[in-house]
């Protein structure tokens, strides 16, 4: 009687054993989405995402995580602010605009595998025009904000991620106003330098880019053409 046991049991044993092999063996491969995150103030607010999507897909298909969030008008104080610029005093350099987009990020991945990572940043407008300490600390809060979202999404859902950054550059319209140009040119110059820092950072022109009303805001022909620019950018990042 034991011996019919032992040979029963080594059966179920055998059986349950090469099945599980066989299912981790022929298991597929996890399915990854490329994430795009694109935020900023007012120029991203009215850049359509539909401007952006098409080109991405054709490089990447139609399985694509996009996110946009944006909020007109804002300094980049409000997503990161390293040297307390905006008096808060709480001693957190982390804004309450950045907590809105990161809920809005994980909200758009859920349960998806994300490996490649593209965050589109247009904003510094605000920063051009506020008095010269944001324009001269602009640099280290973008620094930071960007360092920000990379190490969430590394800890949150995959800490082997390819993170990639593309800035666009804000346009000359600050120039035009003799007080201002020191600081605007100190934001430009900042956000060209974190691009060209970082191997996995580019932008974008948009000095040539038709404008409405008075300069700052670009025409649907200049959005089109951003939106083209940020994703011909954000394919070039890609590893060859």
């Amino acid at each position: 009687m034991k011996r019919n046991i032992f040979i029963i049991l080594a059966f179920f044993l055998t059986l349950y054993g090469s099945s599980g092999s066989s299912r981790g063996n022929n298991a597929e491969p996890l399915q990854y989405y490329p994430l795009f995150i694109l935020s900023g103030q007012s120029n991203m607010q009215l850049l359509d995402i539909g401007y952006f999507l098409p080109t991405i897909e054709k490089t990447f298909g139609p399985g694509t995580i996009a996110v946009k969030d944006t909020l007109s008008g804002q300094s980049i104080t409000n997503w990161y602010d390293k040297y307390d610029l905006a008096g808060d005093g709480d001693g957190d350099p982390v804004g309450w605009f950045y907590y809105l987009l990161k809920r809005k990020i994980s909200a758009a991945i859920g349960n998806k595998n994300i490996r490649d990572v593209f965050f589109i940043w247009m904003q510094g407008e605000t920063d051009g025009l506020y008095p010269n300490r944001y324009s001269e600390f602009y640099k280290d809060n973008l620094i930071g904000l960007i360092k920000l979202i990379e190490s969430d999404l590394r800890r949150n859902f995959n800490s082997e991620i390819k993170f990639n950054f593309v800035i666009g550059r804000i346009n000359e319209f600050g120039r035009k106003f003799p007080d201002k140009v020191a600081q605007w040119d100190a934001i430009r110059e900042a956000q060209v330098r974190v691009a060209e820092n970082y191997p996995n950072g580019t932008w974008v022109n948009t000095d040539d880019l038709g404008t409405i009303d008075n300069g700052l805001h670009f025409d649907d022909v200049g959005y089109r053409l951003l939106g083209e620019r940020f994703a011909r950018a954000a394919i070039s990042l890609i590893d060859p």
